[in-house]
């Protein structure tokens, strides 16, 4: 949705599956690290770029400590 609402042509012919498998990738080579802390966030419901309240929600929880391991957070 973020790329059809950024609209930018080298972007539209992008496909879904290709996004799939990209985060697939991503996120296996997540499952391998150690002592790490990832946070995966989904900010599909939020407007980080033009709330300020939204970005500073985002950054206040990229902030805090967060144990090792995978971490979801929805915003």
């Amino acid at each position: 949705s973020n790329i059809e609402k950024r609209g930018r042509d080298y972007e539209k012919d992008i496909q879904e599956n290709y996004l799939d498998n990209i985060q697939k990738g991503y996120l296996n080579y997540f499952r391998h690290l150690k002592g790490v802390s990832i946070l995966i966030i989904d900010t599909s419901q939020i407007d980080f770029v033009n709330n300020p309240d939204d970005y500073f929600k985002l950054t206040g929880l990229i902030m805090k400590d967060h144990p090792a391991g995978i971490h979801r957070f929805t915003l």
